[in-house]
């Protein structure tokens, strides 16, 4: 059974179109979204020995789907309770993220997919179904509406959506600006949160992928270039996250759970630039019942 807060009730918040383009794997916009619960074949099956796809969206999605074009997700569509169409609607967006699986190139720097949370299924009043859910893309967590509409032996997706990631808890936020004079990121070192929230601007006139590596301590930022970036990491390292910044936007990369260590941000102008989070200090509370000294005289 899906829970969490409905779609409906966050109309307010703005709609993000994901990008058509798949660079290093980040278009991929999930896997695994929902566990599996068998079913018949779908249009979006693909065979777990498929090549590497080009543009493995547009290859995902139903037949007159666009990963181009914005996909319109209304936040006001009605909460779905009939089981039978929320099992359709997990059936169809399993195989959607299936095929995205068997098309996922070796040299993804975003990492591997998990399903963190499932929000909720509205019907949006066209014939169309939102899935809208968490999940993460390496250490990345991302949220996002799957667009479902009746195919070839039930719901297929059509369509996704980017949406802002709401989350809870202590956090984090550092700048990161991708191109000018101030390009870097600050603070460039700092204590990790429970949530850690990368805002990172690309003030230039080109889209920007991003890559978040961990890298052993000490190392050169200089020996390292997403632009030059031909599939094998600099001994050490290991991949944590990808994601495109859009020329003028700006993306909150969410990270929970981010292990305090030595970071390395790559952008694919070939600029990088080191990032290192450290262990939050203890909290100093003394204890004045811990011992008579400490205990107040009456």
């Amino acid at each position: 059974m899906l829970c969490g807060t409905r779609i409906g009730a966050r109309s307010e918040r703005p709609e993000r179109t994901m990008s058509h383009v798949a660079r290093f794997g980040v278009a991929l916009l999930g896997a695994t979204l929902l566990v599996s619960q068998g079913g018949g074949a779908l249009a979006q099956d693909a065979s777990p020995e498929a090549s590497p796809a080009a543009d493995p969206v547009g290859a995902c999605l139903a037949p007159g789907g666009d990963a181009s074009a914005a996909t319109p997700v209304a936040t006001d569509g009605t909460p779905v309770e009939d089981q039978a169409i929320i099992d359709q609607a997990t059936v169809g967006a399993t195989a959607f993220f299936d095929c995205l699986n068997s098309n996922v190139d070796p040299a993804d720097l975003g990492g591997p997919y998990a399903l963190t949370s499932l929000i909720g299924v509205v019907d949006l009043g066209d014939g169309t179904y939102g899935v809208e859910h968490q999940f993460t893309h390496g250490m990345r967590l991302v949220q996002a509406v799957a667009v479902l509409s009746e195919g070839d032996g039930g719901l297929v997706v059509s369509g996704l959506t980017m949406v802002p990631v709401e989350t809870e808890g202590d956090s984090t936020t550092l700048s990161v600006t991708l191109s000018g004079d101030s390009a870097g990121v600050s603070p460039a070192e700092t204590e990790t949160r429970p949530t850690v929230i990368l805002q990172s601007v690309n003030g230039s006139d080109a889209a920007l992928q991003v890559a978040v590596l961990m890298v052993p301590e000490g190392f050169d930022p200089a020996t390292f270039s997403l632009a030059d970036y031909d599939g094998t990491l600099p001994d050490g390292a290991t991949a944590v996250a990808a994601y495109d910044v859009e020329a003028g936007a700006t993306v909150g990369a969410v990270f929970p759970n981010l292990p305090a260590g030595t970071y390395l941000v790559a952008v694919s102008d070939g600029a990088s630039y080191s990032l290192l989070m450290t262990e939050p200090a203890p909290v100093d509370v003394p204890d004045i019942f811990a011992s008579p000294e400490a205990t107040p005289e009456s």
